[in-house]
């Protein structure tokens, strides 16, 4: 109010602030402190306003008073201008009323990748040198050749800041670690009684979440840990039909080491098998794998081959034809491999199968859907595409990149373009040269 300089600029000038609304007293109501004559909404409004007419007052003929206000939060919220501003004649309302709440918002276009950058980033030259590789890391070379360099040679991985819940990797981690302990927990997991499967697990889950993030979670978190449980009772349903079927828990989160032999062309399988489950009547092996989605596994594992992809060299290797003689392309190998693994090392001549038990946040879809057209001729193809994919990652095969990710945690280091942003690896050999020269 004191402040003389002839032109005044007020921020955040939006009802939450201005005038703003007193802390409410559940002995005290704002009507009570009117009558007593205390500060009040009335008063602290009256207040407000009369501040305003002042500054813009003091500011009358050449000078000038700028007043703004933000449209929304960070969050996204809609934000309301001050109902100070609001206080006009009858004849002056309709526009002012129409200058705070335009028809049609300026929407600004996102920003447009520089035509030119100022450099391009040049990684160091490395060698992948693992005597072992995982169904994920298979994946992530899958996806794209050269993001799999950065994260799985160089090391490079997004962090991830500000977060006010929990991550997909998190509720991962702990509906596995509840699944691992229910798993062994073998009077309960031999159990045909949906409700006593359910209340262990919640029990379970409750105990999981109080060591993750205390006795007071935020909101956010105390959701999701909700939804969690509404799944986890969906699944103590599914998991009863199971054992009533001849379904028997045979091993959870069972490693594949060296000592299952399962080789790569040269490199080793590795890996954690959610769960293999043995049938008592069929003797039939399964093995499983938790998802917190609805994809069924073959959706997730491959997908069609389009004509441009079947003639690209740098793609067409990961094609393979199916039963019916269509092209497909693999973009996860996961559970062909473990079920192929399982036959050579657990099965003894039993057949082996591959489900998803999906834990999707729709509990009426939390089902296990078992991968029917997962055969040996689809296994064996599945680890043609692994040993090819070994044979590329240590010849030193990372690129070109791919250009059409639908989720890239480099996307912002790339700034739209990464042919552009990253220059082609003649240039890092270079680079690697002048740094040994230097030395």
């Amino acid at each position: 109010l004191w402040e003389p300089a002839p032109g005044l600029v007020i921020t955040g000038f939006n009802d939450e602030h201005v005038p703003g609304t007193l802390t409410a007293d559940p002995f005290l109501p704002d009507k009570a402190k009117a009558a007593l004559g205390l500060p009040c909404q009335a008063t602290r409004r009256a207040r407000d306003a009369y501040f305003l007419k002042a500054m813009a007052e003091q500011r009358s003929g050449s000078r000038t008073l700028h007043i703004v206000l933000g449209r929304h939060t960070a969050e996204g919220d809609a934000l309301r201008p001050s109902r100070l501003l609001l206080d006009a004649s009858d004849d002056d309302l309709p526009l002012r009323v129409k200058h705070l709440f335009p028809a049609e918002d300026e929407v600004q276009a996102p920003p447009r990748p520089l035509r030119t950058q100022a450099f391009q980033l040049t990684p160091p030259l490395r060698k992948w040198t693992r005597s072992a590789i995982s169904p994920t890391a298979l994946r992530r070379y899958l996806q794209c050749p050269f993001r799999f360099y950065l994260t799985d040679v160089l090391g490079m991985e997004s962090v991830s800041t500000g977060l006010r819940e929990l991550s997909p990797a998190t509720v991962g981690d702990l509906i596995h670690q509840v699944f691992k302990a229910f798993a062994d927990e073998t009077a309960v997991a031999e159990s045909r009684d949906a409700g006593i499967i359910a209340a262990w697990l919640e029990a379970e889950l409750d105990r999981r979440a109080a060591l993750y993030f205390g006795a007071e979670p935020l909101f956010s978190v105390t959701l999701q840990v909700e939804s969690l449980r509404q799944r986890l009772a969906a699944f103590a349903e599914k998991q009863a039909e199971l054992r009533e079927q001849g379904w028997r828990i045979l091993r959870a989160e069972e490693k594949i080491q060296a000592d299952w032999g399962v080789d790569l062309g040269g490199v080793i399988l590795s890996g954690k098998i959610d769960r293999i489950d043995r049938n008592d009547k069929t003797g039939m092996l399964r093995v499983i794998d938790y998802k917190t989605s609805r994809k069924k596994p073959e959706e997730a594992h491959h997908r069609s081959a389009r004509k441009e992809l079947l003639a690209d060299e740098n793609q067409s290797w990961k094609c393979f034809d199916d039963a019916r003689g269509k092209a497909r392309c693999w973009t996860d190998l996961q559970l062909p491999l473990y079920a192929r693994a399982v036959s050579a090392k657990l099965a003894d001549g039993a057949p082996v199968e591959a489900a998803y038990f999906l834990l999707p946040a729709t509990v009426s879809e939390v089902k296990t859907h078992v991968w029917e057209g997962l055969d040996a001729d689809l296994m064996d193809a599945a680890g043609d595409c692994a040993c090819e994919a070994v044979r590329r990652i240590r010849d030193g095969v990372f690129w070109p990149p791919v250009e059409d990710l639908r989720f890239d945690d480099f996307a912002e280091l790339f700034q739209g373009d990464v042919m552009k942003a990253v220059a082609p690896p003649e240039s890092w050999l270079v680079e690697k040269v002048a740094e040994e020269l230097a030395l």
